[in-house]
Order: C-alpha cells, then structure tokens, then sequence
C-alpha cells in the first residue's frame, strides 16, 4: 500500500513539471514575436513586416502641349499708312509645343516650336493702300503666319510642393509669311485697269521669346502650364514697300505677345 501511494505521488509530480516545461516554452515562442528594439534606435522594427518601400520618381524630360491666343505689338500692330513699319495685323491664335531635359533641379533646357498666325487687318490695309484710287477693292488671300523654332533655358522655382514658376528665355530661327492680296477693279461697266496681285514673302530671321509661366502638378506624371511670352522676328522685305518707292522700308517688325494654356507629361 505504501508503494502504491508512492509511485501514484511520483506520477503527480511529473506531470506537474510536464505541463510546466510546455507553458515555458509557449511563453518563449510568443515573446519571440514580438517587436525587437535595435540597440542606438528608438524605432520599433517589427521583424514580420513585409511592406515593400516607397517607389522614388526622378524626372529627367517631359513633353508640353500648349494651344494659345496671341495679340500684335507695336508696329506690328499698327494701320497708320503713314508709317512704313505698319504690320496691319490683328489678334490670332498659335498652337505648339515645348520638351524640357532636365540639368539639375533649377534648370531645364527648354526646346520650343510654335506656329502663330496673325488675321491680316484688310480693312485698314485698303482704306490706305487704295486711297484716291477708284473702283479698285482689296481681295486678302491668306494672313500673317510664324513658324518659331527656339532654343534656350528654363527655371523651376518652387511656390509650393504643388505650384511652380517658370521664368524661360530661348533664342533660334522663324519662317515668317506676309499676308497675299490683290487688288482688282470693281463695278460692271467700263471696267478700267487689270488686277494686281500681290504673292506672300517667305524669310527665315533671327527669332527670340522671353516670358515667366506658372505650372501645377496634377499627379506624378501630368502638369498643366499658363505661358505668357513675348515674341520677337522680322522680316526684310516690308509689306509696304510698294507705297513707299522714294523711301522704302528695310525691314517689317514681328511682334506677338503670347497667352497659352499646356498640358506636359513627365518621363521619370
């Protein structure tokens, strides 16, 4: 009896230590599960985390599409028939487009291309062109147009994390055209004289725009832009050269200023 109460007392305490050794060893799993804090660091880094990191965007390019409105300056402007400079040309449109390679994060190279047409100010052309002239009218064949083809540099200065200012200046080449017209006799009956016609002028000169834009980002791969710019070529031979046979001008002045709205795309 005394044996049996043994081995039974026996029995007892080895299970006791039994289920001791198992709860120990649940505790030491759990607690190596937990967060472990890297010595010098005051960050927890849990040890499960899978997350991947942040993906990093560098921009080095992007591309700009920019319809606008233009307005003529100056002389270009004017319908005096008294000033052989006169461009008689009246408000228009352009449509273009502009790249930017990026040189570091103030500074991009700027290449521009826009093409601008003028209205041709017929009107005011003919009340002058054709004074003291009679049953003659003015028949406009087409307008003032531009090609630019420009190169230069363009800032990035930030306002915000979202809205930049954009000061630019670029130098290059225009193909200008004058206005073609003819002048022809009117009426029905003892028509006299024959019809005149005059051709366009095509020239390449020395081209420049200045200008400060304001651009927002949209999303990481689209901005849009606001670009007021002035325009600057000329041509050598003046539209009103013909008027003018004892002092003919040397030169028609072409200036435009320039209201554009762009949509860019960035290429990381």
């Amino acid at each position: 009896m005394k044996h049996f109460l043994c081995y039974s007392l026996l029995l007892v305490c080895l299970n006791t230590f039994s289920q001791s050794d198992t709860t120990a060893a649940s505790n030491t799993s759990t607690t190596n599960t937990k967060p472990v804090i890297m010595p010098g660091d005051s960050i927890l880094i849990n040890l499960n985390d899978t997350s991947k990191p942040k993906k990093l965007f560098y921009e080095f390019m992007s591309v700009e599409f920019s319809p606008g409105f233009i307005l003529p300056t100056g002389n270009f402007a004017s319908g005096d028939f008294t000033s052989p400079l006169s461009g008689y040309a009246k408000e228009g449109f352009s449509i273009g487009g502009n790249v930017y390679i990026k040189v570091v994060d103030l500074v991009n190279v700027m290449v521009s291309y826009s093409r601008q047409m003028n209205t041709f100010d017929e009107k005011s052309f003919e009340s002058n062109s054709l004074k003291g002239t009679k049953n003659y009218t003015l028949i406009p064949h087409s307008n003032w147009v531009h090609n630019f083809i420009l190169i230069g540099g363009s800032g990035n200065i930030a306002l915000d994390e979202e809205n930049f200012l954009t000061p630019r200046i670029l130098f290059g080449l225009a193909l200008s055209k004058s206005p073609s017209y003819e002048t022809a006799p009117t009426g029905t009956t003892n028509i006299i004289g024959t019809p005149i016609s005059v051709d366009s002028h095509r020239e390449v000169k020395f081209a420049f725009r200045v200008g400060v834009g304001l651009k927002k980002n949209i999303n990481n791969m689209l901005y849009m832009t606001i670009n007021p710019d002035y325009y600057y070529t000329s041509l050598k031979t003046n539209i009103n050269s013909r008027y003018f046979p004892s002092n003919p001008p040397s030169y028609q002045i072409i200036s435009n200023i320039s209201l554009s709205v762009g949509v860019g795309y960035r290429i990381h």
